[in-house]
């Protein structure tokens, strides 16, 4: 089954959804697989 993630960023800096999501690839490496991100407004 393939699942999701969101993130909600209350400021307007882009670099800050940015290492918000790297962070979580980062701590979460072992236990997922990316297959695409993409991000809309």
């Amino acid at each position: 089954m393939e699942q999701i993630k969101l993130f909600r960023s209350k400021t307007i800096l882009p670099d800050a959804l940015e290492t918000q999501v790297n962070n979580f690839l980062c701590e979460n490496e072992a236990k997922i697989s990316v297959k695409d991100i993409q991000y809309n407004t």
